[in-house]
């Protein structure tokens, strides 16, 4: 392990997907639907054990309903 300022350690932080189940990082994207508020849906399925999982993208410049009112 590397010694951090301080003498403090840092654990590595994984970044990406992850499966709840497994633990694997590889999915499938099994359907993509954009939605009317600019955000993008994927259905995504782990290549391992099958696991399905849904996320939400938001574009670059995305402003929420929310925040506009």
């Amino acid at each position: 392990m590397e010694q951090m300022k301080g003498g403090e350690q840092e654990k590595e932080q994984a970044k990406g997907l992850e499966c709840r189940r497994c633990g694997c990082r590889h999915f499938y994207v099994t359907h993509t639907l954009q939605l009317p508020d600019g955000r993008i849906k994927r259905r995504r399925v782990c290549r391992h054990c099958g696991t399905p999982i849904v996320t939400f993208e938001v574009p670059l410049g995305y402003v929420s309903e929310n925040a506009r009112k």
